[in-house]
């Protein structure tokens, strides 16, 4: 529609051609339209001087600590709210903590909508239960409309009480639910995050924003349906759920109508999910407490909730929210399960040691929960196992024991049918990508590639290649920890083509201690003039063992060692083959054979010398 404001001025009109005039209606259209999808009111835009309706500015949160006393939000009536606290051993409500009231409900079509599920003011009239009592509510419960293993079961449960708990921890990992289409992943949601610390209704088509910004007015739990995330670490919610994992990580971000203002969101807090398939962020991966979803052979399971389920959701919440208040002076958020002697990697102990807060309410619940992360843990190495990196650690470590074929052209470079060195090339034939690529993704893994010195059959000479090699048993242990999958219970060894040329076995760090020197300080031979240099009089003292021997600390008493003792063994200089052409299985790097006169620089080039 033409704005009348444009013809209003018959002479400015007759200065236009109908094309022209026909393109300023068009632009001022667009004009609009954009200001529309900014959600900016186009009679506003128009007129600056119309007045906009002013925004309700008052403080509002449905859970707040005081000098570590709780206070929930609980619905007093339709649209009405409340908070409920222990007052002289009592429950009591009251409407404002401090300068806080009550976050309200969205109301639609004049309807509070159940976007947050909260207790309500029944807490009062429940009766306290122990923690048997509640532990064997919640699984009569979740056994009736799910079916899990008992272990999950447990992990479920366990995870619905820590979240009314989590705002003790500074820590926090997410359950994921996953499974394909049809195995009850959406049902075992529904369920398990109706009972979550105010459960707050999300789901995979919900935009970051949506998320984020309902997850800063309520705090509480995001039960997010299908976040199957087409993505990698870049990915916005994925970054979201990565910063999440531990307090004090916020996310920033500008905003789009005034890139001036910074957007600020805390992500912190626990998460329930259920997706499809694993996330392709190893990182997100590692935040996960996961349970794999299995078709259910239960012909008694409801197919549909009945009706009575709301009912008997809201008092369970009403159970969790008394039990989180009777006992949030019992539970020590600094005490938790010393997991030091368990076999998992660090991350998932940093996860797992949070939640185990509640076993001080729960002791025989600990061995239950450890098993359960000795599980995960071999989940989490299967699927990282399968990733790109995994494919390629595998790769790298079953060619050079033997377990599969090296591809016929390279089978020269075999001694006793292992080959000498596993290189690039090998990798990038029998992966189909390139060596270049390969490298890259080993080299994350804890692979190097160093100039390696090994047998070719048919020549009387040895020749030098690029190979992939491990610099020391620390990182070989690391990499099958993370990476190999194998049927035998113990840690394979270090195959010997595999072995950097100054491969060293570490061990372990038997004591770190913090010692004050009171006369001359001890030598640090790193650096400094002529590779000596003095550390302050409060020093770490490191005692470990590499190479079957302690590290030595030099006092100034000591002599110190230069740098002329820190050069390697001579190596029988090198020279190139006369009658071996480069075959291009190395990409540009010619093979060099053994003889007077010639030696490799660092980087592999030659350094010719004189006989």
């Amino acid at each position: 529609m033409t704005d009348p404001t444009l013809l209003a001025d018959t002479h400015l009109a007759s200065r236009f051609t109908p094309e022209e005039q026909a393109e300023r209606e068009l632009r001022y259209e667009t004009a609009r339209d954009h200001l529309k999808n900014l959600n900016v009111d186009a009679d506003v835009a128009d007129n600056p001087e119309t007045e906009t309706k002013p925004t309700d500015t008052k403080p509002r949160t449905n859970f707040i600590l005081v000098e570590n006393k709780p206070y929930f939000q609980v619905e007093s009536g339709e649209g009405e709210y409340t908070f409920a606290h222990l007052a002289d051993g009592d429950i009591q409500f009251i409407d404002r903590v401090g300068d806080y009231e009550p976050q309200p409900l969205p109301v639609v079509n004049g309807k509070p909508l159940r976007l947050v599920l909260m207790p309500d003011v029944d807490v009062k009239n429940v009766k306290l239960k122990t923690p048997a009592e509640l532990f064997d509510k919640l699984k009569n419960h979740l056994t009736r409309y799910v079916d899990l293993s008992p272990l999950d079961f447990e992990l479920c449960i366990y995870y619905i009480i820590f979240t009314w708990f989590s705002a003790l921890v500074n820590v926090v990992g997410y359950l994921r639910l996953l499974g394909d289409t049809g195995k009850g992943k959406s049902r075992a949601l529904k369920v398990t995050g109706d009972l979550m610390f105010y459960a707050i209704l999300c789901s995979g088509a919900s935009t970051f924003s949506g998320i984020a910004r309902t997850k800063e007015k309520y705090k509480g739990t995001p039960i997010i349906d299908e976040a199957d995330i087409a993505g990698d670490a870049s990915h916005t919610l994925i970054k979201y759920l990565n910063l999440g994992f531990e307090r004090g990580k916020f996310f920033i971000m500008s905003d789009k109508k005034n890139p001036r203002v910074q957007d600020i969101f805390d992500p912190f807090c626990p998460k329930v999910i259920a997706m499809r398939k694993p996330y392709e962020d190893n990182a997100t991966e590692g935040r996960l407490l996961s349970i794999s979803m299995h078709e259910t052979g239960n012909k008694t399971m409801p197919i549909i909730l009945p009706d009575s389920y709301e009912v008997e959701t809201q008092q369970l919440r009403n159970d969790l929210c008394l039990f989180a208040l009777r006992n949030w002076a019992n539970v020590d958020g600094h005490r938790m399960t010393d997991m030091a002697e368990i076999n998992i990697e660090p991350r998932l102990k940093q996860l797992g040691m949070p939640l185990s807060i509640i076993f001080q309410l729960w002791p025989e619940g600990e061995a239950r929960f450890i098993e359960y992360l000795i599980n995960r843990q071999q989940e989490i190495r299967r699927i990282r196992a399968t990733s790109w990196d995994g494919t390629l650690v595998n790769t790298v470590i079953q060619l050079a024991t033997g377990e599969i074929d090296l591809p016929q052209e390279f089978d020269k470079y075999k001694v006793d049918r292992l080959p000498a060195a596993i290189t690039p090339g090998m990798v990038a034939k029998i992966s189909g990508s390139t060596a270049k690529s390969a490298t890259k993704q080993l080299a994350g893994c804890g692979f190097e590639v160093d100039i390696k010195l090994c047998h070719v059959d048919g020549l009387d000479k040895n020749m030098t290649v690029r190979a992939y090699q491990v610099p020391d048993s620390k990182t070989w242990r690391e990499i099958l920890s993370r990476y190999y999958i194998s049927n035998e219970d113990s840690t394979p060894e270090i195959p010997k083509n595999l072995r950097g040329k100054f491969y060293q076995e570490i061990t372990h760090i038997t004591n770190i201690t913090q010692k004050d020197i009171p006369s001359s300080p001890v030598v640090d031979i790193k650096e400094g003039v002529s590779g000596v240099s003095f550390m302050p009089k409060s020093v770490i003292s490191v005692i470990s063992v590499i190479n079957d021997g302690p590290l030595t600390r030099l006092t100034p008493t000591d002599t110190p060692l230069t740098d002329a003792d820190n050069i390697p063994p001579e190596e029988p200089p090198l020279t190139p083959a006369d009658d071996v052409e480069p075959d291009g299985l190395f990409d540009d790097l010619e093979p060099w054979e053994m003889e007077a006169g010639v030696t490799l620089g660092a980087n592999g080039e030659r350094i010719i010398g004189g006989k």
